[in-house]
C-alpha cells in the first residue's frame, strides 16, 4: 500500500470522479470539476494497493509569508478521506484496512503544512490515527433529510412554524421559480452588503460567479428564486447535487422581506426537487442557534461530522485563521 500526493493536473479526473461517486464518503465537494472552481491548484492524496485505488483525499496547501497551511475552501462542507466502496464485510478486516489507509494518508500530508483543517463526511468512521498523531477531533452538526421516505412523508414532518411560513408566503402571492443564471442571487448578496450584512467575502463572490453557471450547465445544481406578487425578487437559494445527495449551498433574501416566508418556500421547493433524484438532502451546517431552529423546522435529523485539525503555527501567528 502506498499513498501519493499528486497535483490535480497529474490526476485522472474520470477515475477520481468514478471513485467518489461510489464511495460512501463521496460528495460533490471532491468532484474534480467542482474543485477546479472552488480550489484552483488543488492537490490530491491517492492511496493505492498495487493497481487498486483504496482512498482519496483532496488537499489545498497554500503559503503566506513563510508558513504553509491547508484549509478547506469555501463552498465545501467537508473535504476529508473517501474510502473505496470495496470494504471487507468482516468488521475486523474492514477497520484494519481503514487504519492502514488513514495512516498512509497522514504520512502523505506535506511536512511543511503547519496548519491542517478539514471537515470529514458524516460517513467517515475511523479517525483514530489522526488522534494518535496529535490532531484534534471535534464534532459539528448538520441536518439531513431522508428523501427515500418520499416527499409526502418528509413534508408531514415539517414543524408548525415552517408550515405557517409556507401558508403566509403563499397567501401573499409569493411564487418560486427555477432560474437559469445567477444575477438575481448576486444582486441580493449585494443588497445585503449595502444594508450592513456581509454574506460573502469578495473572493467568495467571484467564486460563486463561476460556480453557479457550472452547476446549472452540468445539471449538478438548481437555483430557486422567490418573487412577490408584483414580480420582485425577494429570495434565492442554491443547491448542488451529486451521487444521490443534494446539499443546500447558500441563500440570500431581500433585507426588507426577512419575515415574508420566502426562504421557507424556496427551501420547500428545493427539497421537493431534490426528492426527484436524491435520497439525502443536507442543510450543510446548522450550529448557529437561529439558523439551527430554521433548519430543524423541516424535520431533518441532527447529523454529526468531524472537524479534524492540527495547528502547529507559532502562537504569535495564530492570526493565520484569517488567511482564508
Amino acid at each position: 500500500m502506498k499513498a501519493l500526493l499528486k497535483n490535480s493536473t497529474d490526476i485522472d479526473h474520470q477515475v477520481w470522479q468514478d471513485f467518489i461517486e461510489k464511495s460512501e464518503q463521496g460528495a460533490i465537494y471532491a468532484l474534480p470539476s467542482y474543485m477546479e472552481i472552488i480550489a484552483p491548484g488543488w492537490k490530491g492524496i491517492e492511496v493505492w494497493r498495487d493497481k487498486t485505488l483504496l482512498a482519496v483525499m483532496p488537499i489545498l496547501p497554500k503559503k503566506k509569508v513563510r508558513f504553509t497551511y491547508a484549509l478547506q475552501p469555501s463552498f465545501s462542507q467537508f473535504w476529508g478521506i473517501a474510502f473505496t466502496s470495496d470494504i471487507p464485510e468482516n468488521t475486523y478486516k474492514a477497520y484494519s484496512l481503514k487504519r492502514k489507509i488513514v495512516q498512509a494518508v497522514i504520512a502523505a500530508i506535506p511536512k511543511e503544512v503547519k496548519w491542517f483543517l478539514n471537515g470529514f463526511a458524516p460517513e467517515f468512521d475511523y479517525p483514530n490515527p489522526f488522534y494518535w498523531k496529535g490532531f484534534s477531533l471535534r464534532n459539528r452538526y448538520t441536518y439531513r433529510l431522508d428523501l427515500s421516505l418520499g416527499i409526502e412523508t418528509v413534508q408531514k414532518n415539517f414543524g408548525s412554524d415552517t408550515r405557517y411560513d409556507i401558508r403566509k408566503a403563499e397567501k401573499e402571492g409569493i411564487v418560486v421559480e427555477q432560474a437559469t443564471e445567477g444575477s438575481g442571487l448576486l444582486k441580493l448578496i449585494e443588497e445585503n452588503h449595502a444594508s450592513g450584512k456581509t454574506l460573502l467575502q469578495a473572493a467568495e463572490i467571484e467564486t460563486l460567479k463561476r460556480l453557479i453557471p457550472y452547476l446549472i450547465r452540468e445539471k449538478r445544481g438548481h437555483l430557486f428564486e422567490a418573487r412577490s406578487n408584483t414580480g420582485e425578487l425577494i429570495g434565492a437559494a442554491l443547491t448542488a447535487n451529486f451521487a444521490g445527495k443534494t446539499v443546500y449551498l447558500m441563500s440570500a433574501q431581500l433585507p426588507k422581506s426577512s419575515s415574508s416566508g420566502a426562504m421557507t418556500l424556496n427551501l420547500r421547493q428545493a427539497i421537493a426537487t431534490a426528492a426527484e433524484h436524491s435520497t439525502v438532502f443536507d442543510f450543510e451546517g446548522s450550529m448557529i442557534e437561529g439558523i439551527e431552529g430554521f433548519f430543524r423546522g423541516f424535520g431533518g435529523t441532527p447529523t454529526p461530522y468531524l472537524i479534524i485539525e492540527k495547528n502547529q503555527l507559532p502562537l504569535l501567528v495564530r492570526w493565520a485563521r484569517k488567511l482564508r
